[in-house]
C-alpha cells in the first residue's frame, strides 16, 4: 500500500488545525485562570467561553486557597 503526496499534505494540515484548536482551548483556560486569580473579574464574553470559565473557576479556587493559607 502506498501513500500519495496529497494524502500526506492533508494529514499535515489536519494536525496543524488540531494543534491550533488545542492551543485556543489552552489559551482560553489560561486567560480565565489569570482573570480569576489576579483580577477577580470575569469578562462577559470570550471566544472559547467554556474553557475560559473552567480556567476562571480554577483561578478563583487558587486565590481562595492562597487566602486560607496566609491566615
Amino acid at each position: 500500500m502506498s501513500v500519495n503526496r496529497d494524502q500526506l499534505a492533508t494529514s499535515h494540515t489536519t494536525s496543524e488545525r488540531n494543534l491550533e484548536y488545542i492551543q485556543r482551548k489552552i489559551n482560553a483556560f489560561k486567560d480565565g485562570a489569570i482573570d480569576g486569580f489576579i483580577q477577580g473579574m470575569r469578562i462577559p464574553n470570550h471566544r472559547e467561553m467554556h474553557y475560559y470559565n473552567q480556567g476562571y473557576d480554577f483561578g478563583v479556587v487558587l486565590y481562595n486557597k492562597q487566602q486560607e493559607d496566609s491566615e
